[in-house]
């Protein structure tokens, strides 16, 4: 009975229905098949990177990979900076002039420029305190009794005829004479470099040349300077240091 029904419902079936459907069904899977191929060449699989492990502070700069390392190491080559001595300027002993005549003073240590070189000297005045002139710092001066304007390269230390003129520092004297402007002239070599003029002596009251002096020794008594003589009696003093002229109370320590 049930076979006859099976065979009843075959032979119901349009055969050109069944042709359709059987169709349908491959088409299906052959878009399905081609989907899938579509979609892994869309989207490839992910790579997954490789975790670098940290390496501790004595592992650096080692070669992990086995490849030579052709380059060279250099290292940082320090910085020097250069160090200037630190200069020192010497110190003027500044005192009054006013002070008693053989009063010690002491002499600034200075460069070779018309300055005192080595170590500080302690001087004596040639005579008295009164200055009748200062030394013209290179600038021309009136001269009242020659009636022109010339430098004046020493101090005048005014005093009396016939007053005792002293050496202002121990040394040698290497000269004696007289000239026309300044008398009876003599110079001395005081040592480190330092020479100095005294001039308007009494001729015959000097001491010969290559005598030594010591500091505060008389080497003779005021007499007249000619180029000066319209002024009161006076000494006029010149120094020189390594033969430059310089101030002779910024050598003395009078400045």
């Amino acid at each position: 009975m049930n076979m006859d029904a099976n065979k009843d419902i075959t032979a119901k079936i349009n055969p050109k229905i069944l042709s359709l459907t059987i169709s349908a069904i491959v088409l299906a899977i052959a878009v399905a098949a081609f989907s899938w191929a579509n979609i892994r060449k869309i989207a490839p699989p992910q790579r997954t990177e490789p975790t670098v492990s940290a390496t501790d502070d004595s592992e650096a700069g080692n070669n992990l990979t086995g490849v030579p390392d052709n380059r060279t190491e250099t290292q940082a080559v320090p910085q020097i900076i250069p160090q200037t001595a630190p200069k020192t300027e010497p110190q003027t002993v500044k005192s009054d002039v006013g002070a008693g005549a053989g009063t010690e003073a002491q002499a600034p240590s200075k460069s070779e420029e018309g300055a005192v070189s080595g170590a500080a000297l302690k001087f004596a005045l040639p005579l008295s305190t009164d200055i009748g002139a200062d030394y013209s710092q290179g600038e021309m001066a009136y001269n009242s009794t020659l009636g022109d304007w010339r430098l004046h390269n020493g101090i005048d230390f005014n005093g009396l005829p016939g007053d005792s003129v002293k050496a202002v520092y121990e040394g040698v004297i290497t000269a004696v004479y007289d000239n026309p402007l300044w008398g009876t002239v003599v110079e001395i070599d005081h040592g480190s470099g330092i020479s100095a003029k005294y001039c308007g002596l009494e001729k015959d009251s000097v001491k010969p040349v290559n005598s030594s002096v010591g500091k505060g020794s008389e080497i003779g008594v005021l007499g007249v300077v000619p180029a000066e003589s319209d002024r009161m009696p006076h000494l006029h003093f010149e120094i020189t240091v390594n033969s430059v002229l310089a101030d002779p109370l910024e050598v003395l320590g009078r400045n």
